[in-house]
């Protein structure tokens, strides 16, 4: 039983070779190239695996996969055509192809395996919108990788990205609800990265060794931090953690000596608890001061009470010293007080004349003095 079928297996590999005209590493030119061009839909498994006479390759219209380890090994391939009619590529298709540079991947593509690019030189990648899930380690160890571009994909392997150490910035996608472990472990270079609004779990190791990697902004639908996620980020500074978080795994923030503390945004249960993160001596950070409250809206605010009346001025005939420190000035206080002395003493001079004439008065009533007696000059009457 067992024999017939490895039998059938290797019929079914020589009919896959058959397909593609007995594609092999002899059809290789003087130059390097391959063009494969066949009526089959896919290139097969293996087909040229380690090929290292192969430097260029260019695939057909007709052709829509092509298989896993296609092109696995082939350590010189350092151009690769692929054109739209390509929706799948497969499993370790293009890894430790360590020449391969550059290559675009076409708008028809909707599926890229495991380690697919693995291994490779490639600078730059932009992924097509119909890809959703960035598989485990598809572009794990391009060493050479600086900048990436990604769809609105829903979750990020295992590996994903692992090794990229010349990677400086990655934007994920609103879409993405998970992150892989050791999605981006050794990415030396990254520096700061927002998760965004949607991811839920961060994987053990996701970012470890990410040793220039500053900042650090969790999304607020974050529920479960890995173990060692942050291990060893000795740059680390600024760190957000939304109180949803429910899970901080092991060594978590391990070695990162940089992090005095951390910011928490919302209230739960869990943080009074471990107010130091795992493998950290940080401390939440403390809350700022609060603003100042604005000021009363003049319709709202209580009505204020009347002003005071003005304190009355003294009678004229009761001037006194206070008077000079009241509302005018030390010099005319003075000048009233002299007037209000001379009036006194005018009228004490009138009283006394008034009297000196009642008792000339008087004597001519007893008879003492006759009327034509008593002196009627001005300075008898004359105040």
């Amino acid at each position: 039983m067992l024999r017939t079928r490895h039998t059938v297996a290797l019929a079914a590999m020589a009919l896959s070779l058959s397909l593609v005209q007995g594609l092999s590493c002899a059809d290789v030119d003087a130059s390097g190239h391959i063009h494969i061009n066949t009526t089959a839909a896919t290139i097969p498994e293996g087909a040229l695996q380690f090929c290292s006479t192969l430097r260029s390759i260019s695939i057909g219209g007709a052709i829509t996969e092509i298989g896993s380890y296609a092109f696995f090994g082939c350590s010189s391939l350092s151009s690769a055509t692929i054109p739209e009619s390509i929706t799948t590529i497969g499993d370790g298709a293009f890894m430790f192809c360590r020449a391969l540079a550059a290559v675009v991947l076409p708008h028809s593509l909707a599926s890229i395996g495991r380690f697919a690019f693995a291994s490779t030189s490639l600078q730059s990648v932009a992924v097509p919108a119909l890809v959703r899930r960035i598989n485990d380690g598809v572009f794990k160890d391009c060493a050479a990788m600086t900048s990436v571009r990604l769809p609105a994909l829903t979750d990020i392997g295992d590996a994903a990205f692992s090794g990229c150490s010349l990677l400086t910035d990655v934007v994920i996608p609103a879409t993405v609800t998970q992150i892989g472990q050791g999605a981006f472990l050794g990415c030396a270079s990254l520096v700061s990265v927002d998760l965004g609004p949607s991811v839920a779990r961060i994987g053990g190791a996701a970012f470890e060794r990410c040793t220039s990697l500053r900042s650090a902004l969790l999304s607020t639908s974050a529920t479960s931090i890995g173990d060692g996620a942050f291990y060893g980020c000795s740059l680390l500074r600024e760190l957000t953690i939304p109180t949803s978080v429910t899970r901080v795994g092991d060594l978590a923030f391990h070695g990162c000596a940089n992090l005095e503390c951390y910011t928490l945004l919302g209230d739960s249960g869990l943080w009074p608890e471990a107010p130091h993160l795992p493998g950290s001596s940080a401390l939440s950070c403390p809350s700022p001061p609060s603003p100042p409250s604005p000021p009363l809206n003049p319709v709202d605010a209580a009505p204020l009470p009347p002003p005071s009346p003005p304190p009355s001025a003294p009678p004229p005939d009761r001037v006194s010293a206070a008077f000079i420190g009241g509302s005018v000035g030390g010099s005319l206080g003075a000048l009233l007080i002299l007037a209000q002395l001379i009036v006194m003493r005018c009228k004490g001079r009138r009283k006394e004349r008034a009297l000196r004439l009642a008792q000339k008065e008087e004597s001519v009533v007893l008879g003492a003095v006759r009327p034509s007696e008593i002196p009627l000059d001005d300075a008898n009457l004359r105040v």
